[in-house]
């Protein structure tokens, strides 16, 4: 009785380990907690603990940076960044911040925001030539312009909406226009001037609820239906929880706004359901003219977790037992 008893103990701790070992390989966020910020006062990439606005390093510092402005994560893992002094996108390594070199240059001026498309491709807006670049997501290559029609006008972020479609804040006309995503075809004006007093808007983002975010003048983030463009409300009202200048907007792992607060230095989160203040993701150490900022995506297991995790499971699978003569 006691033989078999610590047999199956000895069984079930295979199998919570197994779950254990399942739930960090699969399931496990990258870095989840963690906001990159980029600083353009001091050339730097800071890297902080979302949750507490602790900084956790200097990500990434040399490498020609210069006046940085946008970032994202690209499909391999690694930080893309748009260089506002030199008309360039630069990688850092993704894991590390080391510098890996300039990814892309050519028809830039003043670049902004940037996001890879559905089609593994970069899109960069160029403020100064009222384009959206578009360059080879592999190679770095200029692939021309992606948009650039419909009285596009100094563009500062962009976004791909959920039907695909590419979404461009014109800063000069106060107005969100729509692109096809394939084409560069303008397709329409999505958010008129004025509308919900749109006013200076900077970046956009689509939330959860599929719904447009606009950072805007007055030190506010207004919301619009994410099909149709109609206004819907003053999602985070004007100098709400400290905001001022808006810039940069993503929404994170948690489902709540981050928004850059250019003129005090700091990140701040919003209630991704109500707009309501939650606090500073992000302010001290020398975090000074935050502009953009971006999560690290969620983490995708490695073909060495998937090998393990097959074995792993394989060996847990209920043994035969063979007859015996007691």
């Amino acid at each position: 009785m006691f033989h078999h008893r610590h047999r199956s103990t000895g069984r079930l701790a295979q199998i919570v380990a197994f779950a254990a070992l399942l739930g960090f390989c699969i399931g496990r966020p990258a870095g989840a907690q963690e906001i990159f910020v980029s600083s353009a006062f001091t050339d730097q990439i800071l890297r902080y603990n979302a949750a507490t606005g602790a900084r956790l390093s200097i990500f990434a510092s040399g490498g020609a940076l210069s006046n940085p402005r946008g970032l994202t994560f690209g499909p391999s893992g690694d930080l893309f960044v748009s260089n506002g002094n030199t008309d360039q996108i630069l990688r850092f390594n993704g894991a590390t911040g080391a510098f890996l070199g300039v990814f892309a240059t050519g028809g830039l001026n003043f670049p902004e925001g940037l996001a890879f498309g559905p089609d593994g491709n970069l899109y960069v807006t160029s403020l100064n030539t009222n384009q959206v670049l578009r360059y080879s997501g592999a190679t770095g290559a200029l692939l021309g312009v992606a948009a650039s029609g419909g009285g596009l006008s100094s563009p500062f972020g962009l976004a791909f909406g959920p039907d695909g479609s590419l979404y461009v804040t014109s800063r000069n006309n106060n107005q969100v226009l729509r692109y096809n995503g394939a084409t560069g075809a303008f397709l329409s004006t999505f958010v008129s001037s004025g509308s919900g007093g749109l006013s200076s808007p900077f970046d956009l983002a689509f939330g959860p609820d599929n719904n447009l975010y606009v950072s805007a003048g007055g030190s506010r983030v207004l919301r619009y239906d994410g099909a149709s463009g109609a206004f819907l409300d003053i999602f985070v009202t004007s100098g709400s929880g400290g905001l001022s200048v808006p810039l940069g907007l993503t929404f994170g792992p948690d489902n709540n706004l981050y928004v850059t607060s250019f003129n005090n230095n700091r990140v701040l989160r919003f209630s991704g359901t109500t707009g309501a203040p939650l606090g500073v993701a992000a302010s001290a150490g020398g975090l000074f003219g935050p502009v953009f900022a971006a999560f690290r995506p969620a983490a995708v297991p490695e073909p060495g977790s998937l090998v393990l995790l097959a074995v792993g499971g394989l060996a847990l699978l209920p043994r035969r037992r063979r007859p015996t003569n007691d």
